[in-house]
This record gives C-alpha cells, structure tokens and sequence, in this order.
C-alpha cells in the first residue's frame, strides 16, 4: 500500500506544528489542502493519525509512532533530492567525444583546458579514430586514469 509522499509530508507538517493553519503557514500551503491530505493518508493506512478538537491536533499513538519513522526518512529524501537538483544548477558527469584523429591533435587541445576549467565537474573521455564515419563509442575503451578529468584514447581504422 504505497502512500503519496505529499501526504506524509502534509502529516509532518500538521502533526509538528500541532494544527493545520500553523502546518499550512509553515508549508506555504492551506489549511483546508493539508486537512485532505492527512484524511486520504489515514483513509489509504485505514487508521487515525491525529486526534483533532475544536482547540488542538495531537497525534493518536500511531500518529506518533509514524513521525518518529517518517522524520528521518523524509529529511533522507530531501538531502537525496538536494543531491540531483546539484545538477540542474551546473553540468556534472561525464561528456564522451567520439572525433577523428585530426580533431583530437588540432582542436581538442586549444578548447579541452578552458571547458575543463570553466565546467569542474565534467570528466571528459576522447576516443580519437580515423575510421569514417567513426564507430559507436565503445563501454571499456575509454577509461580515464583514476584521479583525472580527461581521457585520450586512439582506435585503429
């Protein structure tokens, strides 16, 4: 029984703030919308999560016993999320050139050192070949020395 995560983190919210106006100020959400996400979460466990009066939102002891589980496991996927969003802000990984031989003595040189130093986390592997057109890139050829960022490699025509 899969539970939507928004849902856990409406619970969160609500249950940490002890009410849903305060979980909703806290989320940037609203009242009425984190108050539909804990009633479909308790609807999906088919159990109470919070007691709710007229003056408070406690939570039952299952309640509980969920957002001591749930805290960290939802700050684990948001340090997770925070990792790949890493990527949407600078490019990361590793850029693969599959150029002529030509290329690889010409260009690559006056253009490698600048790109290397402008995008740090990029790894670059060349396979250089003067076959044509040239081959697909092949999976354990182009294997960079451990410790560097770039990676030359030559294939017979």
């Amino acid at each position: 029984m899969a539970a939507d995560l928004g849902d856990l983190n409406a619970f969160v919210a609500v249950a940490r703030a002890g009410g849903f106006r305060d979980g909703a100020r806290a989320r940037g959400g609203s009242a009425s919308g984190l108050s539909e996400a804990v009633r479909r979460l308790e609807a999906r466990l088919d159990v109470r999560l919070l007691n709710r009066t007229t003056r408070s939102v406690v939570p039952t002891e299952a309640g509980n016993r969920l957002l001591e589980r749930l805290g960290p496991a939802l700050n684990e996927v948001e340090a997770a999320l925070d990792a790949v969003n890493d990527f949407r802000d600078r490019p990361a990984g590793t850029l693969k050139l599959n150029v002529p031989v030509s290329a690889a003595r010409l260009v690559l040189p006056d253009i490698v050192p600048s790109f290397l130093a402008a995008y740090p986390e990029i790894r670059l592997e060349v396979i250089a070949c003067n076959a044509s057109p040239p081959p697909p890139l092949p999976t354990s050829t182009a294997v960079a020395a451990r410790g560097t960022r770039a990676s030359f490699s030559t294939m017979p025509a």
